[in-house]
């Protein structure tokens, strides 16, 4: 129980700032707070667009298209790029640090490395001066930059910030931080 304690206490610091939802649970700075079908989750794209579904969203200037599971660039319809997946919000601070105290926490992190966990459903990448990241795709595609990372089957293009397969492309996402674990023994 104390290790769960300790996890889902550095969890709780990879949120460095947020974005406050309108039913008061947070999303990570650069992410867009979308309507669900419990309340609200995170769209892992700045100023993007929620669709229907309340389970997807697109970036900025995309159009959600549920029928083909793809975003569509406004106005350029050969432009397209993969829906993107809501992460649930986090409760704020006060409501986090009750539940570390219950029984019932659970935490699911992915290791980068013995000492560095990512949030689970994302991708540790390693920026070029050694440091970890977290990227928001499960199984994503990390860029050189050590900045952007793009989802599961794009590639970064030369300058990091789009995501290209084949003709599509779409704008690379920011990182997330990583966290050290403290491991202690009782």
């Amino acid at each position: 129980m104390k290790m769960i304690a300790v996890v889902m206490l550095l969890m709780v610091g990879l949120v460095t700032s947020s974005t406050v939802c309108p039913d008061g649970n947070e999303c990570p700075d650069d992410y867009t707070c979308c309507k669900t079908q419990s309340g609200y989750g995170c769209c892992p794209a700045p100023h993007a667009v929620c669709c229907a579904d309340e389970k997807h969203c697109c970036p900025e200037g995309y159009i959600c298209n549920l029928s083909t599971g793809q975003c569509d660039k406004a106005g350029l319809p050969f432009f397209k790029g993969p829906l993107l997946r809501q992460v649930p919000a986090k409760e704020p601070e006060t409501l986090r640090s009750a539940a570390v105290g219950s029984e019932s926490v659970s935490v699911s992190v992915v290791y980068c490395d013995s000492y560095t966990v990512c949030p689970d459903r994302t991708t540790c990448c390693k920026s070029p001066y050694g440091q970890w990241y977290c990227c928001p795709y499960s199984m994503g595609s990390c860029c050189r930059d050590g900045v952007h990372c793009c989802p599961h089957g794009y590639q970064c293009d030369p300058t990091s910030t789009y995501c290209r397969r084949g003709g599509f492309s779409l704008l690379a996402s920011p990182r997330l931080p990583s966290q050290r674990v403290e491991t202690t023994e009782e």
